[in-house]
């Protein structure tokens, strides 16, 4: 079942950093991520993947863009109902929210690849993460 466009909605987005401050709740589900990839290579999105719940992962990746990138990005997808200043707004928000989180807030971790995708079309984007794969992969 594919949620991706469900997932960024104005409604998600004006709740889920609420949600994700919640300790037990965040406890909760990074217990299930973990036992889902136990054992598995797979890749995880997430604002504190790789700092708080895969610390250990043989690579991690913080992608990074502007917030006004980001926001045209989003705005791009779900334009109905909404303004680019708005989306622009909530995403400023949502990051300001996230990164003075007490548990899990967003922040680079210090061995993770850093690519900012900011002006990279999805092509450059997976070349640099299939070349990461590769290089941890073959070295």
């Amino acid at each position: 079942i594919d949620i991706e466009d469900k997932l960024r909605t104005k409604e998600v987005d004006s709740v889920v950093a609420q949600v994700s401050a919640y300790p037990p709740l965040r406890s909760y589900v990074n217990e299930q991520l973990k036992a889902i990839a136990q054992g598995e290579d797979m890749i995880v999105e997430g604002r504190d993947i790789t700092t708080v719940v895969f610390p250990d992962a043989e690579l991690k990746i913080y992608f990074d863009a502007k917030p006004e990138i980001r926001a045209e990005r989003r705005f791009r997808q779900h334009p109905e109902g909404t303004t680019y200043e708005e989306v622009l707004a909530g995403v400023k928000a949502r990051d300001e929210i996230d990164r003075n989180k007490a548990v899990g807030a967003l922040k680079q971790a210090e061995d993770a690849l850093y690519i900012d995708t900011s002006y990279l079309t999805m092509e450059e984007v997976c070349e640099k993460v299939l070349s990461a794969i590769f290089a941890l992969k073959m070295g």
